[in-house]
């Protein structure tokens, strides 16, 4: 199971332009353990490719920490509006 961690982090990444709106884009960090990161990725990164594609987000795993020997859940940094960020969202929880 996902840990159900979300947090936005402080600032904003820029503005992206959809349609004749302007939404705001921020970094959203969830965090997975860490056993399930290469189902994340994929082959050769595919399913990082595919939902960035679906979503329009970037979706970025910070590299793994241990602590005493065990390692930590790991980081997922998500980049997009609040829309996009959920849509991935719903596709890790997935």
């Amino acid at each position: 199971t996902l840990n159900n961690t979300i947090s936005n982090v402080a600032g904003v990444a820029g503005n992206l332009q959809t349609g004749n709106q302007s939404a705001i884009s921020r970094t959203h960090v969830i965090e997975i353990p860490n056993e399930k990161v290469g189902l994340l990725i994929g082959r050769g990164g595919s399913n990082i490719r595919e939902m960035e594609s679906r979503t329009g987000c970037r979706v970025q795993i910070v590299h793994a920490i241990t602590r005493a020997g065990r390692f930590e859940p790991r980081p997922i940094e998500i980049t997009g509006t609040p829309q996009q960020f959920e849509s991935v969202r719903k596709l890790i929880a997935d």
